[in-house]
């Protein structure tokens, strides 16, 4: 009779096998809990505090050695607020705005929805979970303080961490700095703004665009109206 291993489950097994699925082939990397209880004399390299999926916080990681590997598979450039609660439920709805978010025709995604019915919530675990898709960051736009649509622009770069250029238009700096990079901006609360800050941004970053590409000889890719539709795919 073979003798039956035990499982381990919960929600310390949970977080390790995330940690773990952070690193490379041949990676050895640490928590900080499991480095605390070692000796000292390991040779340890502090990788800084990396968000992994389905992790609120952050965790601090640590790797065995110091040789040399790609960056950790962590939510990198990904700046989403950590929620206070867990994701639970609505495994349906999750499945179909991350599967529309990674459609290469879709230019522009919008979900609505009464408030306190979890939009907000739905949106930060969709993009969580297709960030790996998204290379040049994940950014999040909180729009909700904002009473002139005006500010949506400028609200924009700022959660880039853009500068306004001397002699160049910020319409300018914002559409150069997005331009060929495969990101996905996610404007929060942006209801009360519009149409016109809706107008104001596609029609600002779409003429750019296309002055742009006219000057390469490339083909523009057309930037849709963020207040047409409630969602935009395939």
């Amino acid at each position: 009779m073979r003798p039956v291993r035990p499982k381990y489950v919960g929600i310390d097994v949970h977080r390790a096998a995330r940690i773990m699925a952070a690193a490379h082939g041949g990676q050895v990397v640490l928590s900080r809990e499991t480095v605390e209880q070692l000796d000292e004399g390991l040779e340890l390299k502090d990788l800084g505090e990396h968000r992994v999926k389905d992790l609120d916080a952050c965790e601090r990681i640590y790797q065995l050695g110091q040789a040399r590997h790609p960056r950790l598979k962590s939510l990198y450039r990904v700046t989403l607020p950590v929620p206070a609660t867990p994701f639970l439920g609505r495994e349906l709805e999750l499945a179909e705005v991350v599967a529309r978010l990674t459609d290469p025709d879709t230019r522009l995604l919008t979900l609505t929805g009464p408030g306190g019915t979890g939009t907000t919530r739905l949106a930060l675990q969709a993009a969580t979970a297709a960030s790996d898709r998204f290379p040049d960051g994940v950014t999040w736009v909180a729009l909700a303080p904002l009473r002139d649509p005006a500010l949506v622009l400028p609200a924009v770069a700022q959660a880039l961490d853009l500068r306004e250029r001397p002699g160049q238009a910020l319409t300018e700096t914002v559409a150069n700095a997005l331009l060929g990079k495969k990101a996905l901006l996610l404007l929060d609360n942006a209801e009360h703004l519009l149409p016109d800050g809706a107008h104001q941004l596609s029609a600002r970053l779409a003429g750019r665009a296309r002055e742009r590409a006219s000057q390469s000889d490339e083909r523009p890719g057309g930037v849709p109206s963020a207040s047409k539709g409630r969602r935009r795919g395939r």
